[in-house]
């Protein structure tokens, strides 16, 4: 997955008949030619090959999400201009989540200035907004919303429910200014990764591109994907704004409420918010989106 010859490093294992234990087991102990695994952020979540045809993530941050995420983005994307690892199983143990996909070939590019390759993707990115949901939320439906926008780690307050008056409230408690606050009621809520970074991106030798990671993915509104790449501008070179060329702009009021968002962030990062008891009025109970 990172561009060496990971084949080399597969076992001969097979993940549809091997038990809880035997994976839990292979993850504490891989065998040599399995010692290439490759770690993914601080969360110190690691992928280890299985077989040529599959990979197990595991670690303190692999979580169900992601998985049901994995399932959604797998079963409504069209291959052709991204595509997304199988998932094939997910079980927890203790702090640990261990999640089974598909094992997809391809190149990891620490940057990604090419405007044919900004340009895919991009157009993956419009792809996911073609996807639209009435309520806020992961993919799968109901859970806990997770990943670098909701900085400070698990709270009850990131159990939306499917509520716009939830997320409403864990932003503007963040915004810490009594005369602004943020609304989404005017938001078309729509498929975001909220992780586009060069190293969550596969290139195939056709030089088609597989999305990975989908820890962070749900139904938000478009913004939110606009300000992750403004957050992490310059972190991965010129990769952040190229991508943002190729997206549609934000309208003013949009650019407002990014401004909002940001500034909410920044906030979560300086401060702890204690979980407060989020507005019940009007909590709608997780219903399937209609797309």
């Amino acid at each position: 997955m990172d561009g060496t010859d990971t084949d080399a490093h597969a076992s001969n294992l097979r993940h549809e008949t091997m038990t809880d234990v035997e994976i839990i087991d292979y993850c504490a102990n891989p065998p040599s030619k399995a010692q290439a695994a490759i770690p993914l952020g601080g969360f110190c979540n690691k992928v280890i090959p299985i077989s040529r045809q599959a990979v197990v993530k595991y670690g303190p941050g692999v979580r169900i999400e992601e998985f049901t995420n994995l399932q959604w983005a797998y079963q409504h994307l069209d291959p052709s201009i991204v595509r997304v690892p199988r998932p094939y199983r997910f079980f927890q143990r203790d702090r640990y989540g261990y999640l089974l996909m598909e094992y997809l070939k391809g190149t990891v590019k620490r940057s990604i200035t090419d405007i044919s390759q900004t340009g895919k993707v991009g157009r993956a990115i419009s792809h996911f907004s073609s996807f639209r949901s009435h309520q806020p939320g992961p993919l799968g439906g109901g859970g806990v919303s997770r990943g670098l926008l909701w900085s400070e780690g698990t709270t009850t307050e990131y159990s939306l429910c499917g509520s716009i008056e939830r997320l409403e409230h864990w932003f503007n408690r963040r915004i810490k200014h009594e005369s602004l606050s943020l609304s989404f009621k005017r938001c078309t809520f729509v498929l975001c990764h909220l992780d586009i970074a060069p190293r969550n991106i596969l290139w195939s030798e056709e030089d088609s591109l597989c999305i990975v990671d989908w820890a962070s993915a749900g139904f938000y509104p478009r913004i939110f994907e606009w300000c992750l790449l403004d957050i992490f501008q310059g972190k991965d070179g010129d990769f952040q704004g190229l991508v943002k060329e190729t997206m549609e702009p934000l309208a003013d009021w949009e650019q407002e409420s990014s401004q909002l968002i940001e500034k909410a962030w920044g906030n979560s990062v300086r401060f702890h918010y204690p979980p407060t008891p989020p507005p019940e009025s009007n909590v709608a109970v997780w219903m399937n989106a209609e797309y």
